[in-house]
């Protein structure tokens, strides 16, 4: 569910009366792409084929090994998703470590924008954070008052829970 949340808040941000027309192709996208989890798109998994992929009358893939037979498949699958879990728990385990802020750093702060069925606005669609904003100063250990980078326009002191850190995007 998070990923459809993702997925048409990306294309659905700006209009959101726009999201059925999405659907079908953030429904193949999701069937077809290689999950992290398993190393296998659920379509060959659990549908036990692969549909035609549109993005190959664009981009040359390399040829790919012959497939495995379903249960070798399903096997390999499931030692990934358990060495996976154990990595997670590990990291987990070293992350008690919380995030601080130091005055200059640039952060997004989280939004929370309501549904207006008026204006045919969904909260699902919009933007989780807005910003980048500047930290001006700490005012205790978990409040940061922020500021606009361009011209210090000051933004109000937010808790650090609602604050995430900003990485400019990479081209």
């Amino acid at each position: 569910m998070r990923e459809l949340g993702r997925m048409f808040r990306t294309y659905c941000h700006q209009k959101h009366s726009m999201w059925p027309q999405y659907v079908p192709y953030i429904e193949w996208t999701l069937n077809n792409v290689r999950h992290e989890s398993t190393h296998h798109s659920p379509s060959t998994l659990f549908l036990k084929n692969s549909k035609h992929n549109p993005l190959m009358q664009f981009i040359q893939f390399p040829h790919s090994d012959p497939p495995l037979e379903y249960n070798k498949q399903l096997t390999l699958a499931l030692e990934v998703q358990l060495t996976k879990a154990e990595s997670r728990q590990k990291s987990q385990m070293s992350k008690l470590n919380p995030t601080h802020f130091k005055i200059g750093d640039l952060v997004l702060v989280r939004t929370h924008m309501l549904s207006n069925q008026i204006d045919k606005k969904i909260s699902k669609f919009f933007l989780l954070y807005n910003g980048p904003f500047k930290i001006k100063n700490v005012k205790t250990i978990n409040a940061y008052e922020l500021v606009h980078p361009d011209d210090d326009t000051p933004k109000g002191t937010h808790n650090i829970v609602h604050l995430k850190p900003y990485v400019p995007p990479t081209m």
